[in-house]
C-alpha cells in the first residue's frame, strides 16, 4: 500500500518531457456545459466532449480549497490502452492544461470503470504552471504547505487555459478544448465555501488562518497504516483510494473522519479512518489573531498491490 498526504501524492508525480500535442491529436469540443455537482462532501465540474462516437467525460473534483483536482477522464467509445495502466509499463500516462509546453506525466494512475462513460482513469491535476508546481513540491516536501498564489495570478492562470491534454491513456490522443476556466473555478470555490458551513467550519475564518492544520510525526503514522492492507481484499486483489477528511479540535486531536466521495468496499473505507483517528496527530490551525480553531486536514490513503 502506498499512503502519502493529499498534497503531497500530487507532488509526488514525476515531471517527465514527452511529445507535445501535435497536430494529429483529436481535438474535441464540448457536447454539453459544464455541471456542477454539489455532493455533501465534495464538488465537481462534469462535462461530455466529442461528436457521438467519439465522446468523452471529465470529472474534477475538489474536497477542500486549493489548487489541486482529482481527474477522472473516461469514455465509452474511444477504448482505453490498458497497456498504460500495466506495472511493466516505461510509458507514463500525461494530462496537463494546455498551453502548457510540456506534458505532465503522471506514471500508471489506477483505471477506472464508469457506468455511464467506460474506462478511463482517475489522478489528480492542478491549475499551476509548471514552474508553479515545482515551487509547490518544494514547499510540500520542504514544509508540508501548499504553494498559495495571488487572487491575481489565480485568475490570470485560469483564464489562459484553453484544454487539457490527455496523452497515452487512450488508443488516440486528444485534447478536450475546455476554453477558460475563470468562471468554472469560481462557481467550484462557491460550492467549496457551502461546504464547509455543512461541515461545521467557518469558511471565511478558514480563508484567513496564520497556520493551517499541520501533521505530526507523519512518517510514523503512515507506516502503521502501510502494515494494515485488508487481508479479504488483498486476496481478492481489490485496490482503492480513500479521500478521507479528518475534523482537527483546537487541541490538535482529530475528532471526527468522513471519507468523501467514495468508490469503495466500505472495508478500506472503515479502516482507513480507524487508523487515522487512532495515530494521527496536529499542530491545529491557528486563525486571524494566532487563536487555535477548528479546521480540518484532507488526504488519500492508496491501497495499491504491486
Amino acid at each position: 500500500m502506498r499512503w502519502l498526504p493529499a498534497a503531497a501524492v500530487f507532488a509526488a508525480l514525476s515531471v517527465q518531457p514527452a511529445a507535445a500535442q501535435d497536430d494529429d491529436w483529436l481535438r474535441l469540443a464540448p457536447a454539453t456545459p459544464w455541471n456542477l455537482d454539489y455532493a455533501e462532501d465534495s464538488c465537481a465540474l462534469r462535462r461530455v466532449f466529442g461528436e457521438e462516437g467519439q465522446q468523452v467525460f471529465l470529472e474534477l473534483r475538489q474536497y477542500q480549497p486549493g489548487e489541486v483536482m482529482q481527474l477522472i477522464v473516461t469514455s465509452d467509445d474511444i477504448r482505453r490502452r490498458d497497456s498504460a495502466f500495466d506495472f511493466r509499463s516505461a510509458r507514463g500516462v500525461t494530462a496537463n492544461f494546455i498551453p502548457d509546453n510540456e506534458p505532465y506525466n503522471h506514471g500508471r494512475p489506477m483505471g477506472v470503470d464508469n457506468d455511464n462513460w467506460g474506462k478511463g482513469f482517475i489522478s489528480r491535476i492542478g491549475i499551476l504552471t509548471g514552474a508553479e508546481r515545482d515551487l509547490d513540491t518544494q514547499l510540500t516536501l520542504r514544509q508540508g504547505v501548499d504553494l498559495a498564489i495571488t487572487d491575481e495570478r489565480r485568475e490570470e492562470r485560469e483564464n489562459e487555459i484553453t484544454g487539457l491534454a490527455v496523452g497515452n491513456a487512450f488508443r488516440e490522443d486528444f485534447v478536450l478544448e475546455t476554453g477558460a476556466m475563470r468562471a468554472p473555478m469560481e462557481a467550484m470555490r462557491a460550492c467549496l465555501d457551502e461546504l464547509l458551513t455543512h461541515w461545521g467550519i467557518d469558511a471565511e475564518a478558514q480563508k484567513n488562518l496564520l497556520r493551517p492544520v499541520r501533521p505530526l510525526g507523519i512518517e510514523r503514522w503512515a507506516r502503521e497504516l502501510q502494515e494494515r492492507y485488508p487481508m479479504e481484499m488483498l486476496r481478492r486483489g481489490q485496490q482503492a483510494i480513500v479521500n478521507v477528511r479528518l475534523t482537527v479540535g483546537e487541541d490538535g486531536r482529530a475528532t471526527g473522519c468522513a471519507v468523501q466521495n467514495s468508490l469503495n468496499e466500505a472495508t478500506f473505507d472503515e479502516l482507513a479512518c480507524e487508523l487515522l483517528l487512532e495515530h494521527s496527530r496536529f499542530e491545529p490551525a491557528l486563525d486571524g489573531n494566532g487563536d487555535p480553531i477548528t479546521s480540518y486536514w484532507v488526504t488519500r490513503v492508496i491501497y495499491s498491490i504491486g
